[in-house]
Parts: structure tokens; sequence; C-alpha cells
């Protein structure tokens, strides 16, 4: 498996080489540095750095870290090499020789460097690698069809930098996960991580031998759905995941309560999902109901029913053209013409629904007064059974 995943990349002449995965910090401009050193000071991105780069699920492995010859030299004395990876320098310098340091080689080119990983022993000892900088490394190789994943700490101040590469591809890469926005040292800043979901317009038109400027706008379809490559800290972070694991919670350890289906419900008080909605809006699950059965639904929750036996009108057998008496009101409202009469009841109704901030999503249980008057002018149901507005 180790093999699969070293040469599921190569170059023109058929070399194999490595995957990489990005790790920037950058501001809104994209800038990353000024005077050779980072521009902010920011533990919480530091502790996320190491984390990306050390951790590996199999202990015996190691990852490799790529930089460039000035972001080999900012790096403290006393920090470099960065322990517990390999360090990777391109530098096409005769003079610079840390040949000798332990876990650091030296490589003249990108592609050099992707090509000695791709090789033994390090196809076989080195289980991820991360290009780490510098400015000229990244704007050549940010969009190279060889980078899977950008981890990205969005700096959200305006700070003055004179370092600037590429913003990032929406149309090739999406946003995998995004936390939420932390403020330290003054400084407010999110990590994002973004994976590379489709060819990018110019390796679509070279794979088919083919050159045009025009970008495909129609082509929506994912080209990647295998995301194992990401490491385990950002893959078990996507937002999905509250919801899948939400739902493995409730089938292992859910109360038994009966409904009115007779098939019975497993459920949990409490529980909360918050949700980022800056990159994008959560799509939890989606289900096919017949509209009918929804206006059903619906008059059984505005009818103020408590009775989870009973079954709403119409849900099982059809039931339009009978007179439908309200047990509290004074009059009877006709389905058949779908319409109220004239003097009608007010009911205190229990909707359950999702209340949208601005970055998260909360769910909870309103208390309404409104009447069935106001409520039916929602939705009417025609002589034919059909909705209408």
């Amino acid at each position: 498996m180790a093999m699969a995943a070293v040469l599921a990349n190569g170059d023109s002449q058929g070399r194999p080489q490595r995957n990489y995965q990005v790790v920037v910090a950058g501001t809104r401009d994209m800038g990353i540095g000024k005077d050779g050193v980072l521009p902010w000071k920011l533990p919480g991105d530091l502790k996320f750095f190491k984390e990306l780069t050390l951790i590996t699920s199999d202990p015996v492995k190691k990852n490799a870290v790529i930089m460039g010859r000035k972001t080999w030299e900012s790096i403290p004395v006393k920090s470099r090499p960065l322990p517990g990876r390999l360090n990777v320098i391109l530098t096409r310098s005769g003079s610079f020789d840390f040949a000798t340091v332990e876990n650091v080689v030296i490589c003249g080119s990108m592609e050099s460097a992707l090509e000695l990983l791709a090789s033994t022993p390090y196809c076989l000892s080195i289980e991820k690698v991360f290009v780490i900088g510098g400015g000229q490394v990244l704007r050549e190789y940010l969009k190279g069809p060889a980078c899977e994943a950008i981890h990205l700490t969005d700096i959200q101040s305006s700070i003055e930098c004179d370092t600037f590469i590429p913003p990032v591809d929406f149309s090739v890469f999406q946003p995998w996960y995004s936390s939420f926005p932390v403020i330290e040292s003054n400084i407010r800043h999110s990590f994002v991580s973004f994976v590379r979901v489709r060819k990018s317009v110019a390796e679509t038109h070279e794979s088919n031998g083919k050159e045009s400027t025009e970008v495909d706008t129609k082509n929506d379809k994912f080209e990647t759905e295998n995301f194992s490559f990401l490491p385990k800290m950002v893959y078990d972070r996507h937002e999905e995941y509250q919801y899948l694991n939400l739902v493995e919670d409730i089938i292992r350890s859910g109360a038994q309560k009966n409904d009115r289906t007779g098939t019975g419900t497993l459920s949990k008080f409490g529980c909360q999902m918050r949700f980022n909605l800056r990159k994008n809006f959560p799509l939890l699950t989606t289900k096919r109901v017949f509209w009918r059965g929804v206006v059903e639904e619906l008059l059984w929750f505005i009818s103020g029913s408590t009775n989870a036996k009973v079954v709403p009108v119409g849900l099982n057998k059809p039931r339009f053209g009978r007179k439908m008496t309200q047990t509290k009101c004074r009059r009877t409202w006709q389905p058949t013409f779908g319409r109220w009469s004239k003097r009608f009841c007010k009911r205190r109704v229990f909707i359950s629904g999702m209340a949208m901030l601005q970055e998260s999503i909360s769910t909870g249980i309103y208390l309404l007064d409104i009447s069935c008057k106001q409520a039916m002018s929602l939705f009417l149901i025609s002589k034919k059974g059909r909705l209408v507005q």
C-alpha cells in the first residue's frame, strides 16, 4: 500500500515522484513573511505546525518536510533540523553542505526531492511529505499537480509583508476543515485545510493533449473521492463527522421510545453540533419526502396534539374530501375547499427547528403562539390533493 501511494505520481519521463501537502501561514492577501522571517508570533500556530508535520499513524515511520535554503536559515539554530522529521533542503549552492547532519538531505530541485522520497529507502520509511516554504518554492508548487492538500493558517489581521504567494485555486481545492477564529497576541486567525478535488484546467488539457484557456464551468464533479492521505488530526475534524459520530452515539446508547408508527425511536437530549459557515454550508443528509406527507405532518403539529400514537389524517390512506373537525374550535375546516372558517382558535404549538448564527447552527425547540388560520395560510391543499402556496 505504501509503494502504491508513492508511485501515484510521476514526471513527464515516467520517473515516480511523491505527492506532497503544503503547510503555510498567510494573511488575507497571502502575505507570508517580511525580511525573511514571520511577521507574527503565534504559539498556537507553531503547535499546529508541529503536530501536523510530526505525528504519524505508523509509529515506525516519520514525515518529511521540504523547504528552501532561506526557510532553513530562518529557523533558529537550536531548533534545526526540525526533530523527528526528515529535513529536505532545496539549494543549488555547492558551499551549502549539511549532508553529514542527521535527518538532513540536500536536493537541487523540487523534482529531484520528490523523486528521492519516492525511491528506496525513503518510500518505505516516510509516511507524508510536507512543503513548508519559502516564498519562491510555494509560488512554483502551491498549485502543482502533486499537491494533495493545503493547510493554511488564515491570518485575518492586517500585517505588513514583503513576501507573497498565489491564492488558493478554489476550482481545484475545496475546504475540508475550518476551525473557529481565535485571537492570540491580538491577531485573529483560524486554521483551514483545503483538499484537491479535481485537476486544474491546464492539467486537464495537458493530459488530453489539447491547448485551451477556457474553463469548463459545467464540470462540478469531484475527481478525488478518497481523502485518506490527510493527516488523521485533520481528517477527523471534518464537520460532517459531528453528525456521523452523533448518529453512531444515538444508535449505541440512545433512549428507546415508542412512536405513532409503531417502529420506535432512539433519542438523546442535549446534544450539540457546531459548524463554521464562513467557507461553506454543511449538508448533513437528504431524504426524499412526498409533499403531502410534509403538509400532513405540519397539520399534526398545528393541531397541538401531544399523543404520539395518533396518526395524522391521510397519512396512511387518502381522506381528502371529508370534513375534519377541530375539537377546540367552534367551526370546522374543510380540506376539500382548502380554507378555514371565519372564526378560528389560537393554539400553542411546539415547532422544532434550527437557528442559524453567523458561524454556527444550534438545534432547539421553540414555543410559538400562532393561530390555525395564520399557519394554514402557509400551505393549502387543493381539491385534488396538490400542494399550492
